[in-house]
């Protein structure tokens, strides 16, 4: 899964807490009827580099995501997955342009 993907998920997703190398997410249970994201839960579908797990709490409906600080940004990562659209879609984009000058 690619981070355009991920972040179509944003609008199952509300940010409950943050860590650096940590996110605590809300999950909406619509997000279960939504094909595009089947996979992400059980782990069938690559994740991002940078992101290094993510554990899901059926029970609870959150998920917590995993990363490297030293790949993907805090402040980034945080704007993401924040309220505002505009700050998620600029974060889209340093944390895309981030991983590419990674790969360089």
């Amino acid at each position: 899964m690619d981070l355009a993907t991920l972040f179509q998920a944003r609008q199952y997703l509300t940010l409950k807490d943050h860590a650096p190398g940590a996110l605590r997410l809300g999950v909406n249970p619509a997000i279960l009827g939504d094909a595009r994201f089947k996979g992400l839960a059980s782990g069938a579908t690559p994740l991002p580099r940078g992101v290094l797990g993510l554990d899901v709490n059926v029970f609870a409906m959150t998920v917590t995501l995993r990363y490297d600080p030293q790949v993907l940004p805090d402040e980034q990562v945080r704007a993401f997955f924040g309220p505002g659209q505009a700050e998620a879609e600029a974060a889209l984009a340093a944390l895309q342009q981030t991983l590419e000058q990674g790969r360089a």
